[in-house]
């Protein structure tokens, strides 16, 4: 049934996964793991507040049921009631101190409330309690990268790579860090140590073959790509990082005929057709680029198209309509951060100095400590 009901859920039928676990409910009502699975369907469809009640239901009856009380803090989290979290899980920790899983979510309840001073000490505590869990470590890693403190990054990434050999993601991690400290031969190392792990998986081979590019490696990013094609054919990840290998090498005629053939295999992908405005800007065809910017924009609108486009037609020459556009695109999401930047940056490329120091003060203070997607997860 739990089964059943995470299927429902992942095909978007969260009223049949609803259904199914409130049938099994009458079978058992009092199975508190089901009531507490129960509160995560509801969290999951969007009613908070039928989360909540299914959470305390199952503490009221054991205080000391160790999920409900993580997944009740995560509403807190959620809801930034970053206090009543913070209580919660203190309240745990009494019971169960230096539990590592605790650790890190108090972790990532400090840095949502924005004490990374705070997340940092949790995690490496974390960290340091256990040997089986790489997320408290990469936790660090990641923090510490995106606080532009790439030594101290590199450091603990080594460390962790100690301790957890043979684990890609920690692999991975390793291998960004060496990059963002210049230091690209180690990182091409670890990147084929990583390609290695991910043996005939498509998508992380891709995305090794990215990071390979990053270091400056088009001939270990080439090599990822062919293992991911030998491991699914036609694969669009793969085929796109083709194009991407052959532009790296300065080979524009292979470039156009591996977008070709991209082309060809996925006629409809918004990626594809990105990808082929890049390789146009690249090759100063400004039109074609604009043109298929704007057909991205017009099938599958987003913040980075929009922007891309905006460059495209600076670029072009087209200067006003560029932050016309750009102006009005943001002013519709106020919300996105990446959005609110950008018309200044459009200004600046476009010789409009005076314009993007009026428009930078209007800018939202950064967030360098904001939570990463790793730091993110869904109620257990």
């Amino acid at each position: 049934g739990v089964q059943l009901a995470m299927i429902y859920m992942r095909q978007g039928q969260p009223a049949k996964a609803q259904q199914t676990v409130d049938a099994m409910l009458k079978r058992d009502p009092g199975n508190l793991a089901l009531i507490n699975f129960q509160g995560n369907i509801r969290g999951r469809s969007g009613d908070k507040r039928g989360a909540r009640e299914a959470f305390q239901q199952v503490l009221l009856k054991d205080p000391s049921f160790r999920a409900a009380g993580v997944n009740l803090a995560w509403l807190d989290l959620e809801e930034k009631r970053f206090d009543d979290a913070r209580a919660r899980l203190n309240q745990m920790l009494k019971a169960a101190k230096d539990d590592p899983e605790l650790l890190y979510q108090m972790g990532v309840l400090e840095l949502r409330a924005d004490r990374a001073d705070e997340a940092l000490r949790h995690w490496q505590r974390a960290d340091e309690e256990q040997r089986h869990n790489p997320n408290p470590g990469l936790a660090v890693v990641d923090l510490l990268s995106r606080q532009k403190q790439t030594d101290k990054a590199l450091a603990a990434a080594k460390l962790l790579a100690s301790k957890y050999t043979g684990h890609l993601v920690v692999q991975l991690a390793l291998a960004r860090a060496y990059t963002a400290n210049g230091e690209l031969a180690a990182a091409r190392q670890a990147l084929q140590e990583a390609t290695k792990l991910a043996e005939f998986d498509a998508v992380k081979q891709t995305l090794i073959g990215r990071m390979q590019l990053e270091a400056g490696n088009p001939d270990g990013a080439a090599y990822n790509a062919q293992k991911a094609l030998q491991a699914q054919a036609d694969d669009l990840g793969a085929m796109a990082l083709q194009v991407e290998v052959e532009s790296a090498r300065g080979d524009m005629p292979k470039a156009e005929a591996a977008m070709k053939a991209l082309i060809a295999k996925h006629p409809n992908s918004a990626s594809a057709r990105v990808l082929q405005a890049n390789l146009a800007m690249a090759r100063g065809q400004f039109a074609v680029a604009i043109a298929n910017y704007q057909a991205v924009m017009d099938k599958e609108p987003g913040t980075a198209v929009a922007i891309l486009l905006a460059r495209a037609l600076v670029s072009s020459g087209d200067a006003a309509k560029a932050v016309t556009a750009l102006s009005a695109w943001t002013r519709k999401r106020p919300d996105d951060r990446v959005a609110t930047r950008a018309p200044a940056e459009v200004q600046g490329m476009a010789g409009q100095n005076e314009a993007a120091r009026k428009t930078y003060p209007l800018l939202p203070a950064a967030e360098p400590n904001r939570a990463s997607p790793r730091t993110q997860a869904a109620p257990l």
